[in-house]
């Protein structure tokens, strides 16, 4: 819970916003992209594409549909949109705190 919450803040351990707050030097991320966004975890990076089609199948049969973006999800919450980001949070061990 506490991840979720610090993406909803956007103070979250990602590269982008470490370097957002000057504490690294670079918002890249491990793949190569040149930024470690949440939406590059969620829906982008290929270091996860594993999670992700897990991630996409649990989210498909809530919403019918793809999530655009990690923001339109963090709006809706419910207990079932919760559960599956918690598991894929947990899934490919990305530090969000």
């Amino acid at each position: 819970m506490v991840s979720l919450n610090r993406l909803i803040s956007g103070h979250t351990s990602l590269a982008d916003s470490l370097f957002r707050h000057q504490i690294i030097k670079s918002p890249a991320c491990e793949c190569g992209d040149l930024n470690q966004s949440a939406n590059h975890i969620f829906w982008q990076c290929p270091l996860f594409d594993k999670e992700r089609t897990a991630l996409l199948s649990s989210l498909r049969a809530i919403f019918n549909t793809n999530p655009l973006c990690i923001e339109q999800l963090l709006h809706i919450m419910n207990a079932k949109t919760i559960d599956a980001l918690a598991r894929f949070i947990d899934a490919v061990f990305i530090r969000i705190l």
